[in-house]
């Protein structure tokens, strides 16, 4: 084994135990195994990995002596073989014939070890190849990069913007990638289903591959990138390639990259690869940076028309939302009524187009009142085209509003249910239900008479019918009037009950809870399901933990169906290893287009939306939080949410929002009321981060109790009830908010906690925050469910103390461990023992001898 002690030689550095590199290497499983014994009665087996791929920078020696693992840790555990032979055979048999893919690490600055080792597969030849390299590969041929729209992956790489998917924990710096390959659709048999992208006079990308928000791949200088296809028909050429079943990899032999180089081509000035390639037909549509811009609208708008499509302002019009850049044809029935009227603005744009060209006519009147004359040489302008496409483009537009309107209104938009709620208040008294009065017929009227109207009426609209007039034109003897009008009362007497029901209490709601769970056929341990209610109610952020398949995901789902909430409510984020900042869960400003390009997540939009609905209940849940390090991308929540009050959430500058064509529907600031619940999930594997003490501190961490699995014999599935919703008005009167709700014996406890982490020298403590919302959920705790408040101290100890309490047996030994009985020794458990009159403690005792056998064992706990 080698000892390497030149890496790293900083003295602010000598004492980590274990430094991990980025990125993955490629690796063959040497055929020896060496016994090892960590303690007495339990035997171990090292083996050996010889690299196969480009090395990090300071782990050059590792080639000669290799990467060592221990068989324990990669599923085979202690004493699972007598002899050496029998791990020799099992290892070989197992990881033999196969690639093997890990992350290099260095241990007490001395041993090449690794980390999360995969099994790949084989190729053909990999007993003959060498010098394998790296090759960035986005997407799958079943699920390609962004659908396969090729054309935005090359305008992502051309307008260097990140690509999600690669992160460090794929990729090191310190490798500059040769090309990059993307997969795609296999269209019209010209295009895919594998693209090559490379630095045309380059031999490779820059080394900077991984920064802010995802992958770059930049070109040295600016130069030319080019493109090419993988020929799936040369089977000596993939027949040479591993490609990774986990990883965004490909691994190919050094001698065969000039082959996947051969036949580049240059990526087209106008980005589409599609048409370049021969493809007649886009099934994408219009593609990122691909669209008509604002100056090129008020061209067309003015009577010119495309020199290439021949294409005026009104087939513009038709084909796409000039801010959205979505065809109006693909947009969703029920929301094409309210992005034509809240942003495509037809009579803004029109004014706006018109001030250039009133001006000059304002000048030219003022100078000489013959200019409006043609010139002799010039050529004829004819004025009545521009006249005619102007009314005719407000036509078009007024009665796409008009239509869409209507398409709304029958389709029950929550919009325009409150406008027509507002029009019955306003006319309470007066009957509107004759056909041919009031507004109702107005909207109900068809496109084209719209159109023929304001063509009458040009320039000058006729002012609309309001409320008022319809209902001194409405007749008298209407006799259905009351009769809707008492259904109006009625209707809002029921809401008023459903949604203001003051018998409904919070043991009503529990109950609900745990009828849910029972009627879902699912097994919950019944203080967990108060413990959960309670966390909720008293913290911003409820982290559940435990092993997988324990109903994490399924009990925030199951909340959610006992507070009534539907489906498009409860957003939950499954997070992707790639994010680095909260744009990548948000969105980000794109600059040259002037437009917010919100995430694939669905979140800015649900905070905007609950921030406009605040009496009603938002969810948003992040699964397997800790893929990615939420201290980075849930960095800009985790300063908000401490706050009392709404705090905020900004996407962006607020002095840019003048400038963004839909700044209007995604403003700068959005405010985060009491009625948004943020959850998250976690498992702790070898594939995640640890949570820092800033995540910890906001959080209750709780810990599923796995039932005993003869219990799921009394379970029985029965038909799912509809429980009508609870508002967040009715929801914050379970919320109790008091004081500190703290006695002066339990924050005793605290101080002596306190003093044992101080004494003890470890880097740890509880703060004044925690102390604040550990008294807040005490508060909250209801009464009649047989959660005590002992065991709600006892649960908090649990979730917001010990969840602190990591590291190695040196560091912990005062604290906490175990005699040879077995027996809980230490500073911490004393402590307990001492205030035993506040709780058993029977959690905390539990997991804390958890932690002392972790330590005893590995010597570290986490």
């Amino acid at each position: 084994m080698a000892n390497y002690n030149a890496l790293f030689p900083s003295p602010d550095n000598l004492h980590l135990s274990l430094r991990q590199a980025d990125g993955k290497v490629l690796g063959r499983v040497r055929a020896i195994v060496k016994e090892s014994a960590p303690q007495a009665g339990m035997k171990d087996y090292r083996f050996f990995v010889d690299p196969v791929s480009p090395l990090p920078k300071g782990f050059e020696e590792a080639e000669k002596f290799g990467f060592t693992g221990f068989m324990s840790r990669i599923g085979f555990g202690f004493n699972s073989f007598q002899t050496e032979e029998q791990a020799l055979a099992k290892l070989m048999e197992e990881y033999g014939d196969s690639f093997v893919t890990f992350t290099p690490a260095l241990r007490s600055n001395k041993f090449f070890v690794l980390d999360d080792m995969t099994k790949e597969g084989r190729t053909p030849f990999m007993d003959v190849d060498k010098n394998y390299y790296p090759v960035p590969a986005f997407g799958t041929i079943d699920q390609p990069v962004f659908g396969g729209d090729i054309n935005k992956f090359c305008h992502h790489i051309m307008s260097g913007k990140p690509l999600p998917g690669l992160s460090k924990r794929n990729w090191n710096n310190d490798v500059r990638p040769q090309l990059v390959v993307a997969a795609t659709k296999n269209l019209e048999g010209k295009l895919g289903p594998w693209v090559v992208f490379a630095p045309l006079h380059d031999d490779a990308f820059d080394s900077m591959v991984i920064g802010e928000g995802g992958a770059y791949f930049r070109v040295r200088n600016h130069g030319p990138l080019g493109y090419g296809l993988v020929d799936v028909n040369n089977s000596e050429i993939l027949s040479h390639i591993l490609r990774c079943e986990e990883s965004p990899l490909w691994f190919v032999p050094e001698e065969f990259l000039p082959d996947l180089r051969r036949d580049l081509r240059p990526v087209p000035e106008d980005e589409d690869i599609l048409k370049d390639s021969g493809v007649e037909v886009n099934p994408f549509g219009m593609s990122e940076g691909n669209f008509v811009t604002k100056d090129d609208f008020f061209q067309l708008l003015n009577g010119k028309r495309d020199e290439e499509t021949g294409e005026g302002v009104l087939d513009v019009i038709r084909k796409m939302n000039l801010k959205g850049k979505k065809p109006l044809e693909k947009m969703p029935e029920a929301q094409e009524g309210k992005k034509l009227k809240a942003e495509f603005k037809a009579d803004e744009v029109l004014k706006d187009a018109e001030k250039p060209r009133r001006a000059n006519e304002g000048r030219g009147r003022k100078e000489a009142p013959r200019q409006e004359a043609p010139a002799k040489d010039a050529p004829k302008a004819d004025p009545k085209p521009k006249a005619e496409v102007k009314a005719e483009a407000q036509k078009v537009m007024k009665a796409e509003v008009a239509a869409s309107t209507r398409r709304s209104d029958k389709n029950k938009n929550e919009t325009k249910e409150k406008e027509n709620n507002k029009n019955r208040r306003e006319v309470k008294e007066a009957p509107l239900l004759e056909a041919g009065k009031g507004p109702v017929k107005e909207l109900e009227a068809p496109a084209a008479k719209e159109v023929k109207e304001i063509a009458k009426e040009a320039p000058k609209e006729a002012p609309r019918e309001t409320a008022k007039d319809a209902a001194k034109e409405a007749p008298k003897d209407v006799k259905e009037a009351p009769k809707q009008e008492t259904t109006a009362k009625e209707t809002k007497g029921k809401n008023g009950k459903r949604d203001e029901a003051p018998a409904f209490t919070e043991k009503d709601f529990i109950d609900r809870l745990t009828d849910t769970a029972s009627r879902a056929g699912l097994l919950y341990n019944q203080k967990d399901l108060i413990n959960f209610h309670i966390s909720v109610k008293s913290s911003r952020l409820v982290i559940l933990a435990g092993m997988s398949g324990t109903g994490k995901s399924g009990l925030v789902r199951l909340y959610g169906k006992a507070l009534g909430i539907p489906e498009e409510r409860i957003c939950f984020l499954p997070v992707r290893p790639s994010w680095m900042d909260d744009g990548d869960i948000l969105g980000y400003v794109d600059m040259k287009n002037l437009v917010y390009r919100s995430a694939d997540t669905g979140l800015a939009e649900l905070l905007i939306d609950a921030s406009q609905h605040t009496d009603k209940l938002y969810i948003v849940c992040f699964d397997e939080m800790n893929l990615a390090r939420a201290e980075h991308y849930f960095a800009q929540f985790i300063s908000a949410l401490e706050k009392e009050g709404n705090p905020v959430i900004r996407l962006y500058n607020p002095s840019l929002a003048p400038r963004l064509y839909n700044g209007d529907r995604y403003p700068a600031d959005i405010t985060v009321g009491s009625n948004v619940i943020f959850t998250g999930t976690v498992n702790v594997d070898e594939s995640t981060y640890h949570f820092s003490d800033k995540i910890l501190d906001r959080a209750n961490v709780i810990t599923l109790h796995q039932g005993r699995f003869r219990d799921l014999m009394g379970l029985k599935r029965r038909k799912r009830a509809r429980y009508d919703e609870i508002g967040a008005k009715m929801f914050s009167t379970f919320r109790v908010r008091g004081g500190l709700g703290l006695t002066e014996r339990e924050l005793n406890l605290l101080d002596a906690l306190n003093d044992a982490f101080h004494d003890s020298g470890i880097q740890c403590g509880i703060g004044f925050r925690v102390a604040r919302q550990m008294g807040r959920y005490l508060e909250n705790i209801p009464e009649g469910f047989g959660f005590s408040r002992k065991e709600g101290i006892d649960s908090q100890v649990v979730q917001r103390i010990l969840t602190k309490l990591r590291g190695s047996s040196q560091q912990l030994s005062i604290l906490l461990s175990l005699n040879d009985k077995g027996e809980l020794k230490g500073t911490v458990p004393a402590v307990l023992e001492k205030f035993s009159d506040l709780s058993n403690f029977e959690e905390s005792k539990r997991v804390l001898k958890i932690k002392a056998g972790e330590l005893k064992l590995y010597d570290y706990t986490i």
